[in-house]
């Protein structure tokens, strides 16, 4: 089984999961409304009293238990992110790799004009520029941080 097959799964299994939790939060936020509407305003000494507090505490465990689910709905959301990243990460090393070898190959081929040698070069660095810039790297010179003075001005 290859990677992207393994990692479909995964992802797949994570947004069930998400979705369990998204439902199991809106079950208990109508549960929660449904308690609250039937607060009555009673007293110590009237006999719905136990059952308000019951109502209250229901409503602070309801509380409790959608912020624990919010948290978890982040944490998977999170590691969703970090999985398809990892993933991109991955193919574009497997890419840089194989530019890496084409390089090479051009690079020593003796059959190629120097002429046609210098045009799959050219193709390939910007092959490499494309692949660097969607994955968000590239050399430091390329980055504005790099073109600041201590002061924070650009240099002119």
């Amino acid at each position: 089984m290859n990677l992207g097959n393994i990692s479909l799964k995964i992802k797949n299994r994570r947004l069930h999961e998400l979705n369990e939790l998204q439902n199991r939060r809106r079950t208990m936020e109508e549960e929660k409304k449904y308690l609250i509407r039937k607060q009555w305003n009673v007293t110590e000494s009237h006999p719905l009293y136990a059952t308000e507090q019951s109502r209250t505490r229901n409503i602070a465990k309801l509380d409790e238990g959608l912020e624990e689910l919010a948290l978890r709905e982040i944490e998977l959301q999170e590691t969703m992110r970090l999985a398809m990243n990892r993933e991109k990460l991955r193919r574009a090393a497997e890419e840089m790799s194989a530019l890496a070898e084409e390089f090479k190959k051009v690079r020593d081929t003796k059959e190629l004009s120097t002429k046609l040698r210098r045009k799959r070069i050219s193709y390939l660095i910007q092959q490499t520029r494309a692949l660097e810039g969607s994955i968000g790297a590239g050399p430091a010179w390329n980055n504005p941080d790099f073109w600041q003075d201590n002061t924070g001005d650009a240099t002119e």
